[in-house]
């Protein structure tokens, strides 16, 4: 390789970049063998869709009501368009065939032929089933069992593998539940999110629980990005009571939980809040933590619980840190 042969003769530092089938994240790691840093470039986030519509213009978070309302429209938006470059300036249907056609070059490119997978076109429903379903429970069993009903199953395994081929062409993320024992990771469930909240509406059948799980994507997406710099994991956690906490971010190995999140699109409703503050109250008591955070749409508040606070948050200003 070129550029590992210029790194062994020359004393310099290289910066490369790019989308290639041929040479992933890993591989560069593995090429390199210690000489690399990997950093993960993620769509626009939330931020910086903001500066790029020209909506971000105080960066010291001091927001008049105007401003304010314009960032609360803008975050509806990002949460449909998403942040891909190449595609904020296209209407939606322009929009939804480009991102399209992305996911179904990474399927071709990043998966079938550089992992030999022998179906292209069950890799491609797999991906487009898959992108859909993001903020949702994923079940390798569930469509397993689809594809054999519809005349065709790789198997298990395959499909496994076939997910872990998106996840490494950066066109999906899994998210596992909570727990120190690796044994238990799949078996306790996962979900799956999107690269991008734009990638989800773009694959995904307009349903009533849309506009929710583009939130959760963005969420889990913005807490990838901060936690590039700490130690641990995102996780889903499952509580004794049958109740759920969306995202734990913590060190797994030693049981320790840095921050917990709910994403509900709104808390009017009062069994909705009763349902995420009652399940962030037992996460809260846990892990002996005073703080936890609710991420809305467009409402804010304090809750008061026993062990501290619930800090109700809307998206825009979440998103924004």
């Amino acid at each position: 390789m070129a550029a590992r042969r210029i790194v062994d003769t020359e004393k310099i530092t290289m910066y490369v970049t790019g989308s290639s089938s041929r040479m992933l994240s890993t591989d560069v790691a593995t090429e390199f063998r210690g000489r690399s840093i990997a950093y993960e470039l993620l769509p626009f986030s939330f931020r910086e869709y903001a500066s790029y519509h020209h909506v971000l213009e105080d960066q010291q978070g001091m927001f008049d009501k105007e401003q304010q309302s314009l960032l609360k429209r803008a975050c509806r938006d990002y949460l449909v368009q998403g942040g891909f470059p190449g595609v904020q300036m296209l209407d939606d249907n322009e929009r939804a065939g480009v991102l399209q056609s992305y996911a179904q070059f990474t399927v071709a490119r990043d998966v079938v032929e550089r992992h030999g997978f022998s179906n292209a076109a069950f890799a491609r429903n797999l991906a487009r089933i898959s992108l859909a379903s993001s903020g949702r429970d994923f079940s390798i069993s569930k469509i397993d069992g689809m594809s054999r009903s519809a005349g065709y199953s790789p198997g298990r395994a395959t499909i496994s593998a076939i997910i872990d081929a998106f996840e490494d062409a950066h066109l999906l993320h899994q998210v596992y539940e909570f727990t120190h024992s690796a044994q238990k990771v799949r078996l306790g469930g996962f979900k799956v999110y999107a690269e991008d909240p734009g990638l989800l509406c773009a694959l995904a059948p307009a349903t009533s629980d849309g506009l929710t799980r583009a939130l959760e994507t963005a969420v889990y997406l913005e807490m990838r990005r901060r936690a590039s710099s700490r130690v641990g994991s995102i996780a889903l956690l499952k509580l004794k009571s049958g109740k759920e906490i969306d995202f734990i971010e913590g060190d797994e190995a030693f049981g320790i939980a840095y921050e917990l999140i709910q994403v509900s699109l709104s808390m009017k409703d009062e069994a909705t809040r009763q349902r995420e503050v009652s399940a962030l109250h037992e996460a809260m008591a846990r892990f002996e933590k005073n703080a936890a955070t609710i991420i809305t749409l467009d409402e804010e508040s304090n809750i008061n619980v026993p062990e501290g606070m619930i800090h109700v948050v809307p998206a825009w200003k979440w998103l924004l840190g």
